[in-house]
């Protein structure tokens, strides 16, 4: 869990993430993309999965970053990733909707203004980027083809 000084209330109960997507699938039974579709873990899969594409790209371009961390608060904002890297705090949620709404973006800043976070990444699998200097509403490739510091 990511340790911050703010006022809220943080539940660092550890979170589990699968980091072999594939296996999860193949022992909980989902050989298909419709199986898995059908089951209600499959956003916790898309987390797990989108969370270790990010580590994989930044562990093999060599890239400085302090993390991976999570956030929750007990009453309801959550940060799926939080990493340091030069100096710049990514708040990143991910969503496995294709149409991600406003709330969604709400919910991320508000979270990410608690940490200071400079840059705020809302991962879904839209088609549509959206992006400013510090919030981008992106598709995993978006992001990791992003210009990096």
């Amino acid at each position: 869990p990511y340790h911050a000084n703010i006022r809220k209330r943080l539940v660092k109960s550890p979170k589990v993430f699968w980091r072999d997507s594939g296996l999860l699938h193949s022992l909980l039974g989902s050989p298909t993309m419709d199986d898995l579709l059908a089951q209600p873990w499959v956003g916790v899969s898309w987390e797990s999965w989108v969370i270790e594409q990010i580590l994989i790209f930044l562990n093999t371009r060599g890239l400085p970053f302090d993390g991976p961390y999570y956030l929750r608060t007990t009453d309801g904002h959550e940060l799926d990733l939080v990493f340091r890297l030069y100096d710049v705090t990514y708040a990143v949620e991910i969503k496995l909707s294709s149409s991600p709404g406003m709330d969604d973006m709400k919910r991320l800043r508000k979270a990410a203004e608690m940490i200071g976070a400079e840059k705020q990444v809302l991962i879904s699998r839209t088609v549509n980027p959206v992006e400013n200097e510090t919030m981008m509403s992106t598709n995993l490739r978006g992001f990791l083809t992003s210009t990096w510091p």
